[in-house]
């Protein structure tokens, strides 16, 4: 029983599609709340707005409405979006330091001179932050001393001499994390120059 009314249902949509179209009149396909697809010369309000189809005479589709995006699609497409702005961009500034390595550099060997002379640059920044470093240390042993025989002598320590004690700790302190930070730069350096020599040769390569 519920199989032949669910047929009756169909041959009734058929035939009012099929009216519909033998009178020339524009059919509307849309799909309810249910799922359920439907036909009609005319389009109910509160679906005018959802997404549905237009068919004319000939049951070809001349126009579709798509339906209101949800939330989640939107915020779906937009992150597809940002990640496809970042993938650009990243290429583009790829392409930027390409093109500003090929007009820096004439040769491999342009290249390697280059870090030769950085290398040299740092070394020799190395070997005088050392020398000041040493030449402070020396003071400062020559102040220890100094407090160490007031000290002995029961003799008080102005507040002078401690106070270019600590300044010279400090001073050498200082010092020792530039050194620190001279030789990260020099293996920075190394590593960028290494990266730069092997795209070179990649994009010479290509060309």
């Amino acid at each position: 029983m519920v199989f032949k009314l669910h047929k009756l249902v169909v041959f009734l949509l058929v035939l009012c599609f099929s009216s519909s179209l033998q009178a020339g009149r524009t059919v509307y396909k849309w799909r309810d709340e249910n799922g359920q697809i439907h036909y009609s010369s005319i389009l109910p309000p509160e679906y005018s707005d959802q997404g549905h189809e237009k068919l004319n005479p000939q049951a070809i589709v001349v126009d579709r409405i798509a339906a209101p995006k949800t939330k989640e699609q939107l915020v779906a497409e937009e992150m597809v979006r940002q990640r496809e702005l970042e993938r650009l961009a990243a290429e583009e500034e790829k392409n930027l330091l390409d093109r500003k390595l090929l007009a820096t550099f004439n040769s491999e060997d342009d290249i390697l001179r280059a870090l030769e002379e950085l290398v040299n640059f740092y070394q020799a920044e190395i070997s005088l932050t050392k020398q000041t470093r040493r030449t402070e240390i020396v003071r400062l042993a020559g102040q220890v001393r100094r407090a160490a025989a007031l000290q002995r002598a029961d003799n008080t320590i102005d507040e002078k001499l401690t106070r270019s004690i600590t300044e010279m700790r400090a001073s050498v302190a200082t010092y020792d994390r530039k050194l620190i930070d001279i030789n990260r730069k020099m293996v920075t350096a190394r590593e960028s120059f290494d990266e730069d020599l092997k795209r070179y040769r990649d994009l010479a390569g290509e060309s």
